[in-house]
């Protein structure tokens, strides 16, 4: 493809990555999360597994909302909020006022909640000026796996710290993202919780870059005997099947 404005979008090299192993690796280890020192037991965060070449998106940033009581033995939801992969975050409201609020649902329904901030966005996005403004496919691709190891990690936490199962609920953005965590090699087979997702973008990215993506999901529900269909339920109807944690499948110890 020719470059636009002097820049290469480097759509091969992007193609490539996608279709190699080092894309979404077979091994995850979980997240070494640290909550901040202000007893609140709230805010949290944990380096992120792979960095980028921006320091401020290399940590990332979360909420974890605990059930009353023996929170470890509540089964836990990741809520992944929506944006733009490329040049970060426009979903700020759903972020910090709509996710609380469905975290707390969540809670009085029996389920933990982890919130984060994926990569390029809010806290995360870079300060130096023009630093996104250097776009190309392969960035978003690097981009999309990295949130996918740092939601992988996330999930690994959650399960040593002994909670029995992890769900996914995203939207947007957040639901695509959802889709490649469920279906990759790694990891439990799962069905994820949340909004069906809608494109990362459009032109070339939209007809080369997200079959490609799309493709991985496609093959992990074969592959798990799944439905090809991403499905979302209200923290009631949820609770409603607890303690079977019917979000369809979910990950699990």
């Amino acid at each position: 493809m020719p470059p636009i404005d002097g820049r290469s979008l480097r759509l091969e090299e992007a193609l490539q990555f996608l279709k190699g192993a080092d894309f979404i690796p077979a091994e995850s280890q979980p997240a070494k999360v640290e909550f901040n020192p202000d007893k609140s037991g709230l805010h949290f965060r944990f380096s992120t597994p792979r960095p980028s070449g921006f320091v401020e998106n290399n940590v990332v940033y979360g909420r974890f909302y605990r059930c009353a009581g023996r929170w470890q033995e509540r089964p836990a939801i990741i809520l992944l909020h929506g944006g733009n992969m490329m040049r970060g975050g426009n979903d700020a409201i759903g972020y910090r006022f709509r996710q609380p609020l469905t975290a707390h649902c969540c809670n009085r329904a029996g389920f933990n909640v982890a919130t984060v901030e994926l990569p390029y966005h809010f806290q995360r996005s870079p300060r130096q000026q023009g630093a996104l403004n250097n776009l190309n496919y392969l960035r978003l691709a690097q981009a999309a796996a990295q949130a996918v190891a740092e939601i992988r990690a996330l999930i690994g936490w959650l399960l040593v710290e002994g909670c029995p199962a992890v769900a996914l609920w995203g939207t947007s953005m957040g639901g695509r993202l959802a889709g490649l965590v469920e279906t990759e090699r790694g990891l439990p087979a799962g069905a994820v919780c949340g909004a069906r997702s809608q494109s990362f973008g459009t032109g070339v990215q939209k007809c080369v870059l997200e079959p490609e993506a799309a493709g991985h999901i496609e093959r992990g529900m074969k592959n798990r005997g799944a439905t090809a269909g991403l499905r979302a339920k209200m923290p009631g109807a949820a609770a409603q099947k607890h303690p079977g944690f019917q979000f369809g499948k979910s990950f699990s110890r």
